[in-house]
């Protein structure tokens, strides 16, 4: 029988709004043609302006691009909001709970206990 994860009651995360999960180090955010569009209407873009300015090939997938600092360029310098939150992709609106993020936290439970 496999071991019970830490996070087995659940796991709780209110966005704050404070930008972190749209900057820091060079990654990819993925979107798929769907979102694409969806962010290109709310942006008020057609889907060419939208992938001409907002996107990047990635192998034979599309992320959207980011400033030369690592943030999103949809992240508002001024406000460290995000500008299409209520269309943003999937890939953002299941931060924090990446696996990469509660195996992260798990190690660093375990290395405190």
């Amino acid at each position: 029988m496999a071991e019970p994860v830490w996070y087995q009651e659940g796991l709780s995360f209110q966005c704050t709004g404070c930008g972190n999960c749209c900057s820091g180090d060079p990654g990819v955010v993925w979107v798929n043609q769907t979102e694409l569009l969806q962010i290109a209407e709310y942006a008020g873009l057609t889907e060419t302006e939208m992938k001409l300015r907002h996107t990047r090939r990635v192998g034979k997938q599309i992320s959207l691009t980011e400033r030369e600092n690592g943030d999103c360029s949809f992240l508002d310098k001024g406000s460290r909001r995000c500008t299409i939150y209520p269309v943003r992709p999937m890939q953002c609106r299941t931060w924090p709970f990446w696996n990469s993020n509660l195996e992260r936290a798990l190690f660093a439970r375990e290395v405190a206990v």
